[in-house]
């Protein structure tokens, strides 16, 4: 098991929800948290409401209450992914769970570690937790989680899988 704390954004839990794989996240990761930002987000969120249902569920999920936020974030970035970042970069030893492709770039350039939902399931495929990768990339396609086709195909290079 991952000792890395990992910081979950609103869409790769929403994301790996939507297609059953939520259950992942704590066999690969000791400690998983999400800023209240991020709860709320997928709480009221517009998302596809079977999706948003596993917040009873994830009693591994921790709620954290972010106390300050990085001022460079502010007005840039939605309110949960500048929660996760912030937090990220006051917890050393913190990986990101981001998607958002300008919250990654963000998240780099305060040299923070991030991964994202197709990273997760490349980590499960290698620790054999799932099967294939790929198929579960285009099924949250599916199901109306924006994931391009670079990321699909990185994915299944990464994970030895054609497409």
């Amino acid at each position: 098991m991952n000792n890395v704390l990992l910081i979950a954004d609103s869409g790769p839990l929403i994301g790996l929800a939507g297609v059953s794989q939520l259950n992942l996240l704590p066999i690969l990761y000791h400690r998983i948290v999400a800023p209240l930002a991020v709860i709320n987000e997928i709480a009221t969120g517009e998302q596809n409401v079977s999706s948003r249902n596993f917040l009873d569920q994830t009693t591994w999920l921790e709620h954290i209450k972010v106390e300050s936020l990085l001022e460079t974030l502010s007005g840039a970035l939605g309110r949960g992914e500048t929660e996760a970042i912030s937090l990220a970069k006051q917890l050393p030893h913190s990986r990101l769970l981001l998607d958002d492709h300008r919250a990654r770039k963000f998240a780099d350039t305060l040299n923070l570690e991030v991964i994202g939902s197709a990273g997760i399931l490349v980590q499960a495929k290698r620790r054999n937790f799932i099967q294939e990768v790929v198929p579960i990339l285009y099924l949250m396609r599916e199901n109306g989680y924006y994931i391009s086709d670079r990321i699909i195909h990185r994915a299944a290079f990464i994970a030895n899988e054609t497409i």
